[in-house]
């Protein structure tokens, strides 16, 4: 925790970071990094959707919704007690 704390100082007073202004000069987003962005969200769902026709199809396809359910999860039932410096998280202990 101190480790980190020593970390954000010492980026926050170097003269490239731009001290406490930020980084300034950083440029707005293109119409074509967009347009790669949607292009390469379509590709990857077209590959999902075709890997259950695979040889390994269903049990990667099977692994990779396991993997989603376990983030949304995690995610769902996790309380974040502290403030903006200090985050810490609490898993909700569910009934057995």
């Amino acid at each position: 925790l101190g480790f980190g704390e020593i970390i954000r100082v010492v980026f926050l007073d170097l003269k490239i970071t731009g001290g406490t202004m930020g980084l300034r000069g950083i440029p707005k987003q293109s119409q074509l990094s967009i347009t790669l962005t949607v292009f390469a969200a379509l590709v990857m769902v077209a590959l999902i959707a075709l890997l259950p026709l695979s040889a390994h199809g269903n049990s990667l396809l099977l692994s990779l919704l396991l993997i989603l359910a376990g983030l949304i999860f995690g995610w769902l039932f996790a309380i974040r007690v502290g403030g903006a410096d200090m985050p810490i998280t609490c898993s909700i202990p569910l009934p057995v």
